[in-house]
């Protein structure tokens, strides 16, 4: 019993002992960071004479150690310091470590024996110069054993090794970069031959063989490659001019409206990680090579290269095995990754990183991107930023289940094209059913339809004017002889139209109501409206076939899928299976049209906050931009007992049916002029008046006589100035385009 006591004495003994470990390891490395970047600063202060004695005593001591290799000092006490302020996402390889050591003791060796005899050694290190102590503890042992000559080719060896070592690259690698630059130095020289007027004559043709490697030197077909790019460049200068003309009255909202974030995703012991997937892996017989591992916002991406001889179904048969032995839920497989003989396997990280919308709109790949249909995705498992092209995909289809990242997809990708483009370069058809997602982009000036649709009833008419839409600009193309809207603005700046893009925030809810009305305008506008500046963006949380039906995803290549509930499911959405293996939370998988394959993103985050602060900045500092004619979406399209309205109920109906009479002969242009109302607007009241009898019907081109005219006691009078407009009484007028400006 008196063993108590003593045992509770040495608990708090050691208790004692270890109280000097209240500082964290992370507080730690701070610290000795500070103290290896203000030791740095002293030393590159030193160089100009701004750190006094400390400075100079500091370099001098440097250079007593290292040497020559003291003036590079402080770069590496700067890049050691700054990685223990801010650790980054994966660990620094041992084997670079190991490679960085052979290079200095390479460098210190080689500086203190050229030039340097062995009597000399130690006065040269008493002076700072070659590769000081450290340099005479290196080299003047190795030379007394062998000889000076033979102890520089072995510090020479070591300085090859360790640069091969620390930047992985192999002598194959730089004879393959060596062969690179051959063939053009060749070229050159045959120029210069011929230039110069060599004796030598040229042949006339030059034949490359099969699977040869070197290209002939033909004039024209350099010519040619020297030209190939010319038409590239020359369509991107016009289209930054057209964008930058077209946004030269817009006052795009600060990016400080938005907030930002350094925080990096932490994938915990990733070496640990390596050990466990090989013997794991080897366990069940399979051997591999582990590559590098890859630490993204959500997901560490861990590689590895099996062996020759064994098929990827063994490994992807393994996947709960592995998942079992890391302690990780989900964990996905990429086998193979794309373009590589590696494959892959995700592991969701401890520490979740947050991609801000702000840090993805900064980034060179957006910066660089002219094209203003440009959003921003997200990033992938490396953390490099995606962006994706509207115009190129060129519609979207977003599926996911509830509260996996849809919503916060659509606006990011909203504000992505906000920032870029003002009213006169897109207009938006936002259509909400749930009425609490788009709302928030009620006022703005981009909206082709004000306020945002959340009527089904009139997302089936803004749906049907966007078919009118799209045959009135596949006339204006036609009659311009352009064979999209990029090349149609070019050649007609002061009749540019605007982009169009289409926001559909829950399709199921459209299908389980109008599921004949709506697949049809939406099958046709996927298939022609891409040339014509008309983009879909249809999102859902139901991916049944019922919604996504064939011919919608027939149409719509580009997908991009959340977290959902089955792999069913994701094969309805991507047409292979993953997507039930996500993460959550902005966790997707991007398909783009040219790829086979889906991309793992974590898309970018976007508060509704922030939403609301970019909203109202746009409305109050945009007022010049007018909205387009609501009735025109919601009523010109209205057919006889179609929900919406029946027919002749529109209120300009008298007014038209006055019009008509009193012109004696009437056309959708002069309902257009008369009525100040769009073109699909006065074609739709130019029906109305036939079904009422009041016109006669259509004859080509020609203006609709008036049948009311001969009960109304009076001649009718047809004004003079508009008889000329009557031969293009069909087609699209000038009010309607006005309009979009």
């Amino acid at each position: 019993m008196r063993l108590n006591p003593f045992r509770k004495k040495k608990r708090r003994v050691s208790r004692v002992s270890s109280g000097g470990g209240w500082l964290s390891s992370q507080v730690k490395q701070a610290v000795a960071g500070i103290v290896l970047l203000l030791l740095a600063a002293i030393v590159i202060g030193s160089f100009f004479g701004q750190a006094g004695k400390v400075g100079e005593a500091s370099l001098k001591a440097l250079r007593q150690v290292f040497g020559w290799l003291a003036y590079v000092s402080p770069l590496l006490f700067a890049y050691i310091g700054w990685r223990l302020l801010r650790p980054s996402r994966e660990g620094l390889d041992k084997w670079r470590v190991v490679g960085l050591v052979l290079a200095v003791v390479g460098l210190l060796g080689t500086f203190h024996l050229i030039g340097v005899s062995p009597d000399d050694a130690l006065e040269v290190a008493f002076e700072g110069k070659g590769g000081g102590f450290l340099g005479f503890m290196l080299s003047f042992p190795l030379s007394l054993a062998i000889s000076p000559l033979f102890a520089t080719i072995i510090f020479i060896a070591s300085l090859v090794v360790g640069i091969i070592i620390t930047f992985n690259i192999s002598p194959a690698d730089v004879s393959a970069w060596l062969v690179k630059l051959k063939p053009q130095a060749g070229e050159a020289g045959e120029e210069e031959a011929e230039e110069g007027g060599g004796q030598k004559e040229r042949p006339r043709f030059r034949i490359r063989a099969m699977g040869s490697g070197r290209v002939a030197t033909d004039p024209d077909q350099k010519k040619l490659k020297e030209t190939a790019g010319q038409p590239e460049k020359q369509e991107q200068a016009l289209r930054r001019k057209q964008v930058k003309a077209a946004n030269r009255t817009y006052n795009p909202p600060p990016l400080d409206l938005i907030a930002s974030s350094s925080r990096q995703g932490q994938g915990g012991d990733v070496e640990g990680n390596k050990k466990i997937i090989a013997s794991t892996l080897e366990n069940f017989g399979i051997a591999v090579e582990m590559g590098k591992a890859n630490t993204g916002p959500t997901v560490t991406q861990y590689t590895f290269r099996p062996e020759e001889g064994i098929r990827l179904a063994q490994i992807t048969a393994l996947q709960n095995d592995l998942a079992r032995a890391l302690k990780a839920h989900p964990v996905r497989l990429e086998a193979p990754i794309p373009n590589t003989d590696l494959v892959g396997i995700e592991i969701p990280n401890k520490e979740v990183a947050l991609v801000r919308l702000r840090d993805l709109l900064t980034d060179k790949e957006m910066e660089q991107n002219d094209s203003p249909l440009t959003f921003a995705l997200g990033r992938d498992v490396s953390g490099k930023v995606v962006v994706a092209d509207l115009d190129r995909m060129p519609h979207l289809l977003i599926a996911g289940a509830t509260n996996s990242g849809k919503s916060v997809a659509i606006h990011s990708m909203l504000l992505s094209l906000l920032y870029r483009n003002s009213p006169a370069l897109l207009r938006l058809i936002l259509i909400d059913p749930k009425r609490v997602e788009l709302t928030a982009y009620n006022n703005i000036p981009h909206l082709r339809d004000e306020p945002v649709i959340v009527d089904t009833s009139k997302a089936l008419n803004a749906l049907k004017w966007a078919l009118r839409e799209m045959d009135t600009r596949y006339r204006l193309l036609e009659q311009a002889g352009s064979r999209n809207l990029l090349s149609y603005n070019i050649s007609n700046p002061e009749n540019a139209q605007p982009f169009i893009v289409i926001v559909i925030d829950e399709l199921a809810d459209l299908m389980a109501k109008h599921a004949r009305d709506v697949e049809g305008p939406i099958v046709r506008l996927s298939q022609l409206a891409r040339a014509v500046g008309i983009h879909l963006v249809l999102a859902t949380q139901r991916p049944s076939v019922n919604v996504l039906t064939g011919l919608i995803k027939a149409n719509i290549p580009s997908r991009i899928s959340f977290k959902v509930a089955s792999q069913v499911d994701s094969r309805t959405i991507l047409d292979v299976g993953g997507a039930e293996k996500l993460v959550g939370t902005g966790d997707l998988l991007y398909l783009a049209a040219d790829n086979t394959k889906p991309q793992r993103l974590q898309g970018g985050f976007v508060s509704e906050e922030e939403v609301h602060r970019v909203v109202k900045y746009i409305v109050q500092n945009n007022q010049e931009y007018e909205f387009g004619d609501t009735a025109e979406i919601t009523d010109d399209e209205v057919e006889a007992g179609s929900p919406g309205g029946t027919m002749g109920d529109d209120p300009k109906f008298e007014e038209a049916k006055r019009v008509a009479v009193e012109a004696g002969k009437v056309s959708a242009s002069l309902l257009q002029r008369r009525m100040r109302v769009g073109y699909a607007r006065g074609a739709r009241l130019l029906d109305m008046l036939e079904e009422q009898g009041i016109i006669g019907p259509a004859d080509g081109n020609r203006p609709r006589e008036v049948l009311l005219k001969e009960t109304t006691g009076h001649e009718p009078k047809v004004p003079t100035d508009e008889v000329g407009d009557y031969e293009a009484s069909d087609q699209p007028g000038s009010d309607e385009r006005e309009s979009w400006q």
